[in-house]
């Protein structure tokens, strides 16, 4: 069934958009002159003039591919998150893994679907740290901007990629109260609901709240319940303060529920598509985002503070194999704290010299506990893999006794970083429009891991040969348990030149450097310990051999033969470094670009190409 009672909902939005018009403009006028000066940015029929805190360009005129969308642009396009951002910027790829865990972002087809993004995401200035956070629903967006290609001198490492930044407006900027509905196939509710207001000429607060639900678009055969079945809510308040003398303050907290039940994933068959799977697949995840931008302005100067941190607890169950069979299932649970600050200081653009220089520093830390657990069918299989790859000539077969085999792992990751950068801009006084652009980062990070994973498998095997039939019981304990720490130094160059023709008019050419930071993957560690369980099993077996079979020196079996036999036992390698193994090193990329900015119609029509 389609959208039903749209004809309603238009009504009902029409009647909302009246009243927080007409409480807009019942606000006191004092208002008005608090927000007269407030902002740096002017929004005329969309078109955005903003001046980033890191940076002395303007939105849309930096030596840089970008792409900036408004507010009210994305309400008409009804783009409320970053997946579906991604539909109408081009060179932004955000595929849908089914689960907000995995928000693998992609700019110019560089990207990262595990470990760190490689795309920088930030929020009101606050970077996100981790992507398990990247997948949220917006609110109160005033414009969204996209830059393409490294950003690593101003924002760091992990903008490899480029960058995507949101910015949610100040109530000092907007008051009102608006209220959004729609309803569609599914159950797809989708309430919003915000209001801001001046309490006085130096406060003013915002708050506002969301609601979402879904009831997926297939079902599970098995269960017959819906897949994909999401709930989400998520409240947002900002509160912005201005003095007498030139100060700024805004914090900005943030926290975002969500519970998933089931993913529509399927063994691929060419002919059906049918899903059908047993055991819990599911996720939720709690999100609280907390941040405070501090500015102060001289006459020639203006000071930047950004503290932002990041709590996140999530829990995701998952049937691995997607099959009504119990094969094996993984159970995941992160805990995420992530504290960043940043210090900029950066001329105003009364001269012909502009520069910024800033001062980062972050830490995070993500505390995992991933058990994966071979159900009844699944340790069948594993029993049958064991006796399918041993010789014939061995007459031996093995017999898992336990129902179940776990591999619980713990891990704690641990990302120190800091960094010191500065960028400058110089106008050529000899040719009026040209100016010239330099930037270089230094960055520090160290990054640690403790780990413990470890598997108890118990089995029983027999082996006869002629008359001789020996048999025992083995208890294989595998653990893999350690730390590992590394350092890693980077300088980020960039370069760049632009003539402006005019102010509407610009050409720019651009040499940046990027960097993907290195670290540990967790992931492989399910490889890891079957291969060292295997090793503790083979080195088990052949003394439980050995020792199986003394009873028949004494009946006159020479102790050369059971060497021989014992020999022939093939020997499996265990885990010898498992720091080389997990280990990825950063990875770097120089970007060249010549490109334009072009406003052939002034205020109607921009047109960019890179």
């Amino acid at each position: 069934m389609r959208s039903i009672s749209v004809g309603f909902l238009m009504l009902l939005a029409s009647f909302v958009s009246t009243a927080a018009v007409k409480e807009k403009a019942a606000v006191n006028k004092f208002a008005e002159q608090t927000v007269r000066n407030d902002s740096l940015f002017v929004n005329l029929n969309d078109v955005l003039v903003y001046k980033s805190l890191r940076d002395n360009a303007y939105v849309g005129q930096a030596p840089v591919s970008s792409s900036t969308l408004s507010g009210s642009k994305l309400e008409s396009m009804n783009a409320e998150n970053l997946k579906s951002l991604a539909v109408y910027v081009p060179n932004l790829y955000v595929p849908d893994y089914g689960s907000p865990l995995t928000s693998a972002v992609y700019i110019r087809g560089l990207g990262s679907r595990l470990n760190t993004s490689a795309v920088g995401y930030y929020v009101d200035n606050i970077p996100y740290l981790d992507k398990s956070a990247f997948d949220f629903e917006w609110q109160d967006i005033q414009w969204v901007e996209v830059l393409r290609g490294p950003q690593g001198t101003l924002y760091g490492k992990n903008a490899v990629g480029g960058l995507v930044h949101i910015h949610t407006w100040s109530p000092f900027d907007r008051q009102g109260t608006t209220f959004r509905l729609s309803y569609g196939s599914y159950n797809d509710l989708n309430v919003q609901l915000s209001h801001s207001r001046v309490l006085n000429p130096h406060l003013a607060l915002s708050v506002s709240g969301n609601y979402n639900q879904l009831d997926g678009f297939e079902k599970n055969t098995y269960t017959n319940k819906h897949c994909g079945a999401r709930q989400s809510a998520g409240v947002s308040t900002k509160l912005a303060y201005r003095s007498d003398n030139d100060w700024k303050a805004d914090l900005n907290l943030h926290y975002d529920y969500v519970d998933q039940q089931g993913y529509a994933y399927a063994p691929y068959d060419e002919t059906s598509h049918v899903v059908s799977y047993n055991d819990p697949a599911s996720y939720n995840r709690q999100l609280l985002t907390a941040g405070l931008l501090l500015e102060k302005q001289s006459e020639n100067l203006i000071f930047n503070s950004m503290t932002g941190y990041q709590w996140m607890k999530d829990n995701l169950c998952l049937d691995q194999d997607f099959t009504p069979a119990s094969i094996f299932t993984l159970n995941q649970r992160q805990n995420l704290n992530a504290l960043t600050q940043e210090f900029v200081l950066k001329s105003k653009d009364k001269q012909a010299w502009k520069w910024v220089n800033g001062l980062f520093g972050s830490f995070k830390n993500l505390r995992t506990n991933s058990p994966v657990c071979f159900k009844k069918d699944g340790v069948s299989m594993l029993e049958a893999s064991i006796n399918g790859n041993i010789p014939s000539t061995y007459n031996m077969t093995f017999d898992l006794t336990d129902d179940e085999l776990k591999m619980p792992s713990r891990f704690t990751e641990n990302d120190y970083s800091a960094a010191l950068y500065h960028q400058s801009t110089y106008q050529i006084p000899s040719v009026d429009g040209l100016s010239v652009s330099a930037g270089l980062r230094l960055d520090y990070e160290r990054v640690s891991l403790d780990y413990a994973s470890s598997a108890l498998m118990n089995t029983a095997y027999t082996m006869t040969r002629g008359m001789m039939s020996i048999g025992d019981n083995l208890a294989v304990h595998s653990l893999l348990n350690g730390n590992l720490a590394s350092n890693f130094w980077h300088l980020i160059p960039k370069f760049s030149i632009e003539y402006a023709f005019n102010k509407q008019n610009k050409l720019y050419a651009s040499v940046t450097r990027g960097f993907q930071a290195g670290g540990y993957n967790i992931q492989l560690f399910s490889d890891l310990l079957q291969k060292q369980l295997q090793a503790d099993m083979s080195v088990q077996l052949k003394n439980s051999i050995a020792q199986q079979l003394q009873p028949y020196v004494n009946m006159g079996m020479p102790q050369s033969a059971i060497n021989t036999i014992v020999s022939h036992i093939p020997t499996s390698a265990g885990v010898e470094n498992v720091g080389k193994v997990i280990a990825y090193n950063p990875e770097y990329s120089w970007n060249y670009e010549l490109g334009f900015h072009s406003e052939p119609v002034n205020g109607k029509l921009q047109m960019d190409g890179a």
